[in-house]
């Protein structure tokens, strides 16, 4: 099913430059892939705060910050100071934004995640609304190493937002990963299993295999 809408994409105060430039760049590429450069407008919301993000006593507004969103993955927490990934994304789909003017989401975070009975992951993604990415866990690597990395999680974080791998692939494959070099492989191992990926990524010089990328076009024809 096509569903074209606008891609708001905003980040924690601490999320550095480098690595929100890194998650823009694999957004638009991800587009330009999709033939949707022209049709999905993406709005760089950075530092998200509406005007009036605070009530008077001062208390977060719902919805109104990133830094509500990262209040919620705490106050659901069991394994602080680990955010409940769960928690946010469930946030962000109940957003009433939404209602009003339906988007996609991408979250850029540099708190560590977790969900359910994952010890810790580094993005999750509600296909057709939202993803969350997450840089902690590439905070100890090299800086050219670190960027492309994270470049990779958020295409494949940003892929499975836009319905990748496809449904018929998703039912041969319950994990709904890819078993292609690609970036849509699961990465259980961190960061040797993303480091792999980025690797192929360079040098294939595609983050998406032929597999993902007709799946893409399908999707958005």
């Amino acid at each position: 099913m096509k569903i074209i809408k606008p891609v708001r994409v905003m980040r924690a105060q601490n999320v550095a430059d480098a690595d929100y430039h890194a998650v823009l760049k694999a957004l638009r590429e991800t587009l330009r892939l999709a033939r949707l450069t022209r049709d999905i407008n993406v709005v760089d919301f950075d530092k998200w705060r509406h005007p009036q993000w605070l009530d008077g006593k001062g208390q977060l507004r719902p919805h109104g910050s990133v830094d509500w969103y990262i209040q919620q993955g705490i106050t659901a927490s069991q394994r602080t100071p680990q955010l409940n990934a769960k928690r946010i994304i469930a946030d962000l789909f109940r957003d009433p934004w939404q209602r009003v003017e339906p988007h996609y989401d991408v979250l850029v975070l540099e708190h560590d995640l977790y969900c359910d009975n994952r010890s810790f992951i580094v993005g999750l993604a509600l296909p057709g609304i939202a993803s969350i990415i997450s840089t902690h866990r590439f905070t100890d690597l090299e800086t050219e190493q670190h960027r492309e990395c994270v470049k990779t999680l958020s295409f494949h974080e940003i892929g499975h937002m836009l319905g990748l791998p496809g449904a018929t692939r998703t039912e041969e494959r319950p994990d709904a990963h890819c078993p292609n070099k690609c970036v849509m492989r699961q990465g259980l191992s961190v960061p040797l299993d993303w480091l792999e990926m980025t690797d192929e990524r360079l040098q294939l010089g595609a983050p998406f295999c032929a597999e993902c990328l007709r799946d893409l076009l399908e999707r958005f024809r």
